[in-house]
């Protein structure tokens, strides 16, 4: 739907009156991703990670090969991306238990006069929902090494599931190629 979007746009633009006339879009093939783009747990700076050199080498040659050769750089270029987004998964987890921990030190930590504090609901809230959030995060993870579908672009990839949001943005995203 995204690519007919965007054909659409360029014929609307175009000059010629026959939309067969028009050229063609460029390959989009891999650089056209599901989800919000403009909201998110995607845009969290500590998640990121730079693209391996591998990874923009291979899509450099996936976006002028053809053929066999652009299937088996395709299945290539999936390995190189589920890596990445395991990897990032993996870094989620690992902030969201290290967030949880520092919690349950604080909660459990007592006060002044040696006396356990009680956690209040606000911490018991928190606490719960970065309960459940790693539990979301360790059955991505879980789903990315058993083969699902990759949700973002290969630089950020959330544990959570994306939330429709209509009002938000947009439901997909145009990844520009590197290199």
């Amino acid at each position: 739907l995204c690519e007919l979007r965007l054909w659409l746009s360029v014929v609307i633009d175009a000059d010629e009156g026959d939309p067969l006339a028009v050229s063609p879009l460029p390959n989009l093939d891999r650089h056209i991703r599901v989800g919000d783009a403009l909201a998110g747990p995607a845009f969290d700076e500590s998640l990121r990670i730079d693209a391996p050199a591998a990874l923009a080498r291979l899509r450099g040659r996936y976006a002028r090969s053809t053929g066999v050769r652009k299937r088996l750089l395709a299945r290539a270029l999936d390995r190189e991306e589920r890596r990445a987004a395991i990897l990032v998964a993996e870094r989620e987890r690992d902030a969201i238990a290290a967030r949880r921990r520092d919690l349950i030190c604080a909660v459990r930590s007592r006060d002044l006069f040696a006396e356990r504090t009680i956690p209040a609901p606000v911490q018991r809230g928190m606490l719960s929902d970065l309960r459940l959030r790693s539990r979301q995060c360790r059955r991505r993870i879980a789903a990315l090494r058993s083969g699902a579908p990759l949700l973002f672009s290969p630089s950020r990839f959330p544990c959570t599931s994306p939330t429709p949001r209509r009002a938000a943005g947009s439901t997909s995203s145009l990844e520009i190629p590197h290199g």
